[in-house]
């Protein structure tokens, strides 16, 4: 069988242990996995007196009796399906008794056998994809032609060719999306394009840790985010490196390939559902409306501890974090402060209202049949305050929270033309015409909701909301 783990399936082995002072260790343990928290390692072991003749599980009795403090960094599994490493081991569960069995789980697991037993390791590349990224890039790595013959016959050329990219660097990482095809033929039979899902790649001259490159490819999936307007998820990763070459059977080893690997962070997304969305294939940019170096100035700016607190909530708001409007629209403020705070520059403390408009203006937004950019900026800021303090004993109706909060969302999302040096058309038609801006400007037309000036909400001309002055 592959050397796969996919839920449902018990993998039963052993596990090798090179860190301890008593040398290399071998013990049988089976691996399974969970589509939510991902691999785990089941280590039985047996209680053992440091006088007994013949000890066998005094280590693995030492690494669970602390509950996995004792735990090494790296353990290997190994079975007639291939080599497992798993890295940044952490124990899960500890039964006790005459026959206990231990069990931990790994932050990193490789799907192959590495040349050395280290407790870190430095790989060069990592390749992930994600949702989103397909209809963002617009690759076409198949094309065909169709030749009409005469008596109605037809030949149809396919050429398969994976060039597109885009590069740049930021950060210490070279950086890269780039398009991908794997297909399957048989002359005279069939031809199968099986994938064609293009995917970003981190490249580190000097070697970062698999986490690591994990997190430096966190801008991309954030600007993806902010994009469409959605869920993504993280599908896959694959990382390569000469720390996990091809290994042959009389145990020399050829150049690496690219290798599966799984970050229990991430594993509980490659089975969610794919965004479904009917406007998901036409977002507001993609790919080509940007350049390498907008691209370097993003991930540069998300290096900015300012710049990333004021994105992740939004992004994590849109990535459905919570179902509940009041958390959704407390959020959404949190990035709107931060973003006005980030643009205004001078490190001043100001209202909330103040850093709301200074991201309206930023964006050009006018949404003139519902209010003025002061007064909507004041109805967010009023009612973020009245979810946070109980003694306000003000709640607003459903239909208010759900127009403001889908304003903050199109406020959040606007910040990103400028900062990308996108044309201003573009962000113009985002705030105005596109479908998530019609949608939200339609919740206040529908409900016949208006704000004043002073950020009153006012539904069929009675003020139903808190001004402020």
């Amino acid at each position: 069988m592959a050397n796969t783990l996919e839920p449902g399936r018990v993998r039963v082995g052993h596990i090798v242990d090179a860190s301890g002072d008593d040398g290399t260790l071998a013990q049988s343990a089976t691996l399974t996995f969970d589509a939510k928290e991902g691999v785990e390692l089941h280590v039985a072991y047996l209680i053992e007196l440091p006088d007994d003749a013949n000890p066998q599980f005094v280590r693995a009795n030492r690494w669970f009796t602390r509950f996995g403090e004792d735990l090494p960094k790296t353990l290997v599994f190994f079975d007639e399906s291939g080599v497992v490493t798993l890295h940044r081991l952490r124990a899960s569960r500890i039964s006790h008794g005459s026959h206990p069995l231990g069990r931990a789980r790994a932050a990193v697991t490789i799907f192959e056998r590495p040349r050395q037993f280290r407790d870190e390791y430095l790989v060069k590349e990592l390749t992930s994809t994600i949702d989103g990224l397909e209809e963002f890039a617009r690759f076409e790595p198949v094309t065909h032609d169709v030749e009409y013959l005469p008596g109605g016959q037809h030949r149809t050329t396919v050429v398969v060719e994976s060039v597109d990219s885009m590069e740049w660097d930021a950060n210490g990482y070279s950086y890269a999306i780039k398009s991908s095809v794997s297909w399957a033929a048989q002359r005279g039979r069939y031809f199968h394009v099986v994938d064609s899902e293009p995917y970003i790649l981190t490249t580190s001259d000097t070697g970062a840790s698999p986490l690591d490159h994990l997190a430096a490819q966190w801008p991309i999936r954030a600007l993806l985010i902010l994009i469409h307007g959605q869920p993504l998820s993280w599908r896959s990763h694959r990382l390569r490196d000469d720390q996990f070459p091809v290994w042959m059977m009389d145990g020399t080893t050829s150049d690496p390939s690219f290798v599966q690997v799984q970050f229990q962070g991430t594993i509980a997304q490659h089975s969610a559902d794919k965004p479904s969305s009917p406007h998901f294939s036409h977002p507001p940019l993609q790919l080509t409306d940007l350049t390498p170096a907008a691209l370097a100035d993003w991930v540069t700016l998300y290096g900015n501890e300012v710049f990333e607190q004021a994105v992740q909530p939004a992004v994590e708001v849109l990535n459905g974090a919570s179902r509940f409007l009041e958390p959704q629209l407390m959020m959404l403020a949190i990035s709107l402060d931060r973003f006005g705070y980030f643009r205004f520059g001078d490190r001043r403390r100001r209202p909330l209202f103040e850093n709301i408009e200074k991201c309206m203006e930023a964006a050009n937004i006018e949404w003139t049949t519902v209010g003025s950019r002061r007064g909507i900026a004041k109805a967010i800021a009023n009612v973020n305050n009245d979810l946070k303090h109980p003694d306000r004993e003000a709640n607003p109706p459903s239909i208010q929270l759900l127009g403001l909060t889908a304003l903050s969302k199109l406020i959040v999302r606007a910040q990103i033309f400028d900062l990308l040096g996108v044309d201003d058309r573009q962000r113009d038609a985002f705030v105005t015409r596109g479908n998530d801006a019609l949608n939200a400007l339609r919740i206040f037309a529908d409900g016949h909701i208006t704000i004043s000036d002073t950020g009153a909400i006012q539904e069929s001309g009675e003020s139903t909301g808190r001004s402020t002055d």
